[in-house]
């Protein structure tokens, strides 16, 4: 009975003792924090600069990269990096991308150029920003010969982006990334520039 006890005793004071797990540094401000540059104070709250290379995740979920108490589910405190891609021909966003950037021309069909996105439904929250600097008229499409009508090129996505809702109540969506990210829309600049998102169903463009 007595060495039950005692080993009841033991694991009690190993599960607190571990209960924060603390890397380089002796006072875990969190469930589990690494204090990279080793210089926390020993028996008070690190300091500002002491917190910068330091990265804890909460009892709550919360992650802090550069600072030791997160407000959000991920604070970083500091610069961000994303990965970008520059192409002038036909490309495949995948897990992988986050801005990529059109640098050709998109102006007939022998130039056409396509993004092939994803199912909406692979990637629920994703987010993707493109760009094309081929936003001029010529990035557009072009004109019969006489004029009557127009036949859209330009850069175009591989499936429907909603990017508006008229006043009957339909939707508006387009593969084309002028449409959506066009003057009367709010672009910046003669370029086309567009954000858009999956909400696991459908494509949406959230941003100009």
């Amino acid at each position: 009975m007595k060495n039950k006890l005692l080993t009841a005793f033991f694991l009690s004071v190993c599960f607190a003792t571990h209960a924060q797990i603390g890397i380089n540094t002796q006072n875990p401000q969190g469930a589990f924090h690494i204090d990279g540059g080793k210089d926390n104070n020993a028996n008070s709250l690190p300091t500002l600069v002491q917190q910068a290379n330091d990265v804890v995740l909460t009892p709550g979920g919360n992650l802090g990269i550069g600072t030791t108490i997160p407000n959000s589910v991920l604070q970083v405190n500091g610069s961000l990096s994303m990965p970008v891609v520059t192409t002038d021909t036909n490309y495949t966003l995948t897990d992988r991308d986050y801005s990529v950037i059109f640098t050709g021309i998109s102006k007939d069909e022998a130039s056409h150029v396509t993004f092939t996105i994803p199912d909406p439904a692979s990637c629920k929250g994703r987010i993707y920003k493109i760009t094309s600097l081929n936003g001029g008229t010529n990035g557009h499409g072009e004109w019969n010969s006489d004029f009557t009508a127009f036949k859209e090129y330009g850069l175009t996505l591989s499936q429907p982006v909603i990017y508006a809702k008229d006043d009957d109540g339909s939707v508006l969506s387009s593969t084309q990334v002028y449409v959506l990210g066009n003057s009367a829309a709010g672009t910046k600049g003669p370029g086309d520039r567009i954000t858009i998102q999956s909400d696991g169903k459908r494509w949406y463009c959230i941003d100009y």
